[in-house]
């Protein structure tokens, strides 16, 4: 058999997905993922996570879920931090933006890991009140280049962000890949306390016909979606709608 590493949809489901989908077709099971299925999926990835109050949503496609949960999470003079490698800034085709956030490019070289290091001079040149107001970091594990972040370095960009009032968002689409790599020492629970956001994607080892899983928390703590803090929530009506457009969309937004 010829196997083919170009991306993560060179190849169908797995024949056991298929065969499963076969036995299930005629059930007459409800949609909009509110089946039985989905439910029990839900909760496994809860549990996974170790993180039972997370808000688990289903989405199909990374560039979805990535303009889908940050149109959900930012306001409409906010933008978003990401390495000038990221799938965001360059092979989504202006999606993010299309929603109206701009995107602030980090030069991160090579691995195309960010450091607080390159966040601190964007935040201080963007104190210009005629700037676009960072506000997330979205960031990518295993990142474009195929480097994995280890927990210190997620925990310490993790920890810059709070102390920034910046949202994190993790872009999952090769998460599987970060994960099972040895040299990457995170789990889906630190990932859940680490990050404010972040989604289980499609790898080629995976063979799901539902490409991505995408996560939200909305609880006290960090998590696999959103933080508490300390004023009311500010999502927008049109905002709210935005999420619920796309594949099943997202919860209702965190509060900020």
């Amino acid at each position: 058999m010829k196997y083919l590493f170009r991306n993560d949809y060179s190849f169908g489901a797995h024949p056991k997905v298929l065969t499963a989908l076969a036995e299930t077709s005629m059930e007459g099971n409800a949609g909009y993922g509110e089946d039985g299925y989905c439910k029990r999926c839900a909760d496994l990835i809860r549990g996974l996570c170790n993180c039972p109050q997370a808000d688990v949503q289903f989405l199909i496609g990374g560039t979805q879920t990535n303009f889908t949960a940050i149109a959900a999470f930012l306001r409409p003079w906010e933008g978003v931090i990401a390495a000038d490698s990221s799938h965001i800034n360059g092979h989504e085709v202006g999606a993010v933006e299309a929603t109206g956030h701009k995107i602030l490019p980090v030069p991160t070289g090579p691995d195309g890991k960010i450091t607080p290091e390159q966040i601190a001079p964007i935040l201080e040149r963007h104190k210009d009140p005629h700037l676009v107001k960072p506000r997330l970091v979205e960031i990518a594990d295993a990142t474009e280049s195929g480097m994995v972040y280890t927990k210190a370095e997620l925990t310490a960009l993790s920890q810059f962000c709070r102390e920034h009032d910046l949202l994190l968002f993790l872009d999952g689409a090769r998460l599987g890949s970060a994960l099972a790599s040895p040299a990457s020492d995170l789990t889906l629970p630190d990932l859940a306390e680490l990050t404010d956001a972040f989604y289980i994607g499609e790898g080629r080892a995976h063979r799901r016909l539902l490409h991505r899983r995408h996560q939200e928390r909305r609880s006290h703590g960090r998590g696999a979606g959103y933080r508490q803090s300390r004023s009311p929530a500010r999502l927008l009506p049109h905002q709210k709608a935005a999420g619920r457009s796309a594949g099943q969309g997202l919860a209702a937004g965190r509060p900020v």
